[in-house]
């Protein structure tokens, strides 16, 4: 049931966003970007949960849900690398926005 909420949601907001671009576009607006991203955003969220539901009524998706439950168990990934990756990009980022404002010319 609340699967059918989330799409009749995410599918009047897709609609609304789109309508929104269209009228953006007729007074030549940059907004125009703005709206067709949130119309694709829930778009694909609209999309995804039409999918959902179509796995669980047909036989057709139903081979996807079986092979899930036959895949080896998740083993345990350590996670200090994607930390130290992220932490990198971090500092290279306000490395990046940083030195240039403290190098700068008055």
């Amino acid at each position: 049931m609340w699967l059918w909420a989330l799409i009749i949601i995410w599918g009047s907001s897709a609609s609304i966003s789109f309508y929104m671009a269209l009228m953006v576009n007729s007074f030549n607006d940059d907004g125009v970007y703005l709206f067709a991203a949130f119309g694709l955003f829930f778009g694909i969220l609209f999309i995804a949960a039409i999918i959902e539901v179509l796995r669980q009524k047909s036989i057709f998706f139903k081979w996807k849900k079986k092979r899930a439950e036959e895949s080896e168990p998740t083993r345990f990934t350590p996670h200090w690398v994607m930390t130290m990756i992220i932490i990198s990009f971090g500092i290279g980022f306000l490395a990046v926005t940083l030195i240039p404002r403290l190098f700068r010319e008055q």
